[in-house]
């Protein structure tokens, strides 16, 4: 949700917002109606299933040892280049910073026209 509500933010620093869960499409439907029922927000991305948890798996997300999967959160900034260029992992427990967030894909796409600007 929190994602979901500074979704123009991101949108303004051309940045896309996919979501992954290991759920189904059908549940993702179903928590997405949800939330709109009970919080009145829209979720205005996509959310990717990943049922197998290829993707999960491929970006380390699914911890050994973890007693269930939904114990690890990530967020991962993936340039137009599909460069990986940050990772932040965090146990569900801890809230996120949207404000860091934001804040670090406008500090990469600043490093970014500055590395071109003296090139």
């Amino acid at each position: 949700m929190a994602y979901a509500n500074r979704h123009s933010d991101f949108q303004a620093v051309n940045t896309e917002l996919p979501g992954l869960s290991i759920g189904s499409r059908y549940s993702h439907v179903a928590w997405i109606r949800n939330i709109k029922e009970k919080f009145g927000v829209d979720i205005p991305f996509p959310i990717i299933a990943d049922l197998k948890m290829d993707v999960a798996r491929a970006y380390g997300m699914i911890h050994p040892g973890a007693a269930d999967t939904s114990a690890v959160r990530a967020t991962f900034v993936i340039d137009p280049n599909r460069f990986l260029r940050a990772m932040v992992y965090y146990p569900m427990s801890n809230g996120r910073s949207i404000d860091g967030f934001l804040r670090l894909v406008k500090a990469l796409q600043t490093s970014d026209e500055h590395a071109v600007a003296t090139a």
